[in-house]
């Protein structure tokens, strides 16, 4: 669903009408701040992570409307693996970039060469790379 949030209203409808259906709660209603939230949420457990969390603000709301505050789940943050604060901006695009790169040599086995196509860049300057972020070859 991650891919494709745009289909997540549709199924929030669906779901809805759904439990409404099973709860006798004709009149209920899911306000545009709950929808705005499931709508940026990346659904790691998929649609039915998304049924589940209609469910639950179905039984635990007010049995009016569907508040952000009903939904069990949290906002979804970016997640960068080993980021952290207190680096300048050029600390941390160069932690990026040896991460980066060190991911790119493990894929092709430390050839340099696909490396380098993968990522777009002149095995020259790649080379100059791994000496400036003293990274050992990866055979």
């Amino acid at each position: 669903m991650r891919e494709r949030l745009e289909d997540v209203p549709p199924l929030v409808e669906h779901f809805l009408d759904l439990f409404k259906k099973e709860t006798g709660l004709s009149h209920l209603t899911i306000s545009d701040a709950a929808m705005d939230k499931m709508a940026s949420y990346d659904w790691p457990g998929n649609i039915r992570e998304l049924r589940n969390a209609i469910e639950r603000a179905v039984v635990m709301g007010n049995g009016k409307s569907i508040v952000p505050e009903d939904l069990p789940i949290t906002a979804s943050l970016p997640k960068i693996s080993g980021m952290r604060v207190g680096l300048t901006l050029e600390e941390a695009l160069n932690e990026f970039k040896k991460a980066f790169i060190l991911l790119n040599l493990k894929h092709t086995g430390g050839n340099r060469s696909k490396a380098a196509r993968i990522m777009d860049i002149q095995r020259t300057y790649l080379s100059r790379l791994i000496t400036r972020f003293n990274i050992r070859d990866l055979a």
